[in-house]
């Protein structure tokens, strides 16, 4: 089953995996408000419809997602006002519009419960690597580039970036990467740990795909659960991830999920053992 929208394609695949598409190609995928109303959306789809079990991101065309639209940025600053009042009530609207914002993809991205991948099939800059950044897995073509960009445009970054590169990449490589916005390529990507894998780019799609329909088949209540605990692992509170872990272990026992797949563990491995 598919779905289009201007700025956003989305397809859910029989074996469960959601893949959306950011589809302004001409734009190298720039976010739009469009776009981001579609991501919101889908999310929300995501974690309400048990028929999705992963969720894939990509982008259209020859990249993956340049970032926020510079364009409309500009014709932001352009804007004049009447008084120092009129300036304050600007900033605080803008302010509230973008923490709003990311609370409905960012933030909805790297707390949804299900399994999720960003297949990196070209350049990925600004609040595009803070999208790439809050997927759980990132699987790069040969030919992605990546910088955080922001300070290129006098910025100093959004979308979750400074958080989820600090996490990925330690703190002296991200103010490195932050401050200097070096554009660097998929090797040294994988290098810093910004990507968990890099392929040739016409298998991209293909690797990308066959990964996401193996975690598909998988426990994903148990991924949920993994996902909650390693959160705390971000946060560095190791008492509340040893507290969640005794929570968990012990919940998903109890679940049809786990029985199931402790099932057909035992028996295959006594399968195993008889033809040994």
């Amino acid at each position: 089953m598919a779905e289009q929208e201007s700025a956003l394609l989305s397809q859910l695949t029989e074996d469960g995996v959601l893949v959306l598409t950011l589809n302004r190609p001409e734009a190298l995928n720039a976010l739009s408000q469009e776009m981001i109303d579609g991501l919101s959306r889908a999310l929300d789809r995501a974690e309400e419809d048990a028929a999705v079990r992963c969720v894939v991101i990509t982008g259209a065309g020859r990249g993956f997602c340049s970032g926020g639209d510079v364009r409309a940025m500009g014709r932001r600053d352009e804007e004049t006002t009447a008084s120092p009042a009129d300036d304050c009530a600007r900033w605080e609207a803008q302010f509230r519009w973008l923490h709003r914002l990311h609370r409905r993809v960012p933030w909805r991205l790297y707390h949804l419960p299900k399994p999720t991948i960003a297949l990196i099939n070209g350049p990925v800059a600004g609040a595009g690597l803070g999208l790439a950044c809050a997927c759980d897995l990132r699987l790069a073509s040969d030919r992605a580039i990546f910088t955080t960009a922001f300070a290129r445009i006098g910025r100093s970054g959004d979308f979750g970036t400074t958080f989820l590169v600090r996490q990925l990449v330690g703190a002296a490589r991200a103010r490195e990467l932050f401050f200097t916005a070096d554009i660097i390529d998929a090797e040294t990507a994988l290098r810093y740990g910004l990507v968990n894998h890099i392929y040739p780019h016409d298998e991209l799609r293909e690797r990308g795909m066959e990964l996401a329909r193996r975690l598909a088949r998988g426990p994903v209540g148990a991924y949920a659960r993994m996902k909650d605990v390693l959160r705390a692992a971000d946060a560095g509170d190791f008492d509340r991830a040893l507290e969640l872990e005794a929570m968990y272990m012990t919940l998903s026992g109890f679940t049809d999920e786990g029985r199931e797949f402790l099932r057909r563990f035992l028996e295959q491995r006594a399968s195993r053992q008889r033809e040994a």
